[in-house]
């Protein structure tokens, strides 16, 4: 059963209105100081940093995701709380034990700390959480809720950038924000990782929705190759980022049903060579793992495909 998260009752609690970065910052280092003195039964988890941005109104709901974490839970999560018209910033401290460890074994305490932010503080958001952060450790940054301009401020203080294209309206913006984010920073969708389960890798071809011969040829290669798979034909994904703001001829589309497709005239810049070139064989997490020219050797893409699954971690 996975371990739950407790907060330690009275000494584990520290709260301001009104408040600063630098008097959070003491009154955190402050707490932990104090739960050093009385508890020599647990110490300091120090793994991961959390930054997560999210709307006030809608808060809970990331507490019930976080919750779900159990004992992966980050070292410190520190939740900046978006409210419309806030001028001034009231936070809130709480250290966590790990309940359900075993007998002897040394506990380990998590710490959360909630900011609640104007929408007029998130341009300048890394100042509010850098001197909050525990400065040797990698740090990821979230925000489920929007708020570009936050996560651009946060940038340079982010390991890592989670985002969700899923949860966008469209999937070409979202596409883009993912394309674009990737030049500052290493970015994991968690589209992909909810879909590890049952899809490993995805077929990338890059073409004009007039898609000449090459581009149906990639199409139909990228059809076969993934059946040829058998039962290992449900990894893998295939995906026609279209490039151009034209529509796709109907016989085109019957001939790949099945295929996601997604426009983008920008999101080829982010891959090596002349896309229309090539089909990219990416990885769950968004990484370039191959790519084949445009009218390979089916044979030989099936078996490099069949030693990449067999080999996968994720398999």
């Amino acid at each position: 059963m996975e371990a739950d998260l407790v907060t330690v009752a009275a000494r584990g609690v520290w709260s301001a209105a009104h408040t600063s970065p630098t008097e959070i910052e003491e009154g955190l280092r402050g707490l932990i100081q104090e739960s050093h003195a009385g508890d020599t039964g647990s110490a300091a988890a120090r793994v991961l940093n959390l930054v997560a941005v999210v709307d006030r109104d809608r808060r809970d709901e990331i507490d019930k995701r976080l919750a779900q974490v159990g004992r992966y839970h980050p070292s410190r999560t520190i939740i900046c709380s978006v409210e419309p018209g806030r001028t001034d910033l009231d936070a809130r401290a709480t250290l966590a034990g790990i309940l359900d460890q075993p007998a002897g074994a040394l506990g380990l305490r998590h710490e959360r700390v909630t900011i609640e932010v104007g929408t007029e503080h998130l341009s300048h958001l890394d100042a509010i959480v850098d001197p909050i952060l525990i400065t040797e450790l990698a740090t990821v940054v979230w925000s489920p809720h929007g708020h570009s301009e936050a996560v651009d401020s946060l940038m340079r203080l982010a390991t890592v950038i989670l985002l969700d294209s899923a949860a966008e309206p469209e999937i070409a913006p979202a596409l883009a924000r993912v394309s674009e984010l990737a030049q500052r920073a290493y970015v994991v969708d968690l589209a992909w990782l909810r879909s590890t389960p049952w899809r490993e890798r995805v077929a990338a071809t890059f073409d004009p929705a007039a898609c000449d011969a090459y581009c149906e040829r990639k199409l139909y290669i990228a059809r076969q190759v993934r059946r040829a798979q058998g039962k290992d034909m449900e990894r893998i994904e295939r995906l026609w980022v279209i490039t151009d703001a034209g529509k796709p001829r109907a016989d085109v589309l019957a001939a790949t049903e099945g295929t996601r497709i997604a426009r983008n005239e920008n999101l080829s810049g982010g891959f090596p060579g002349n896309t229309a070139e090539y089909i990219y064989l990416i990885d769950p997490l968004g990484n370039l793992m191959m790519r084949f020219p445009r009218d390979p050797d089916p044979a030989q893409v099936i078996k490099d495909l069949q030693r990449l699954l067999k080999y996968s971690r994720f398999g």
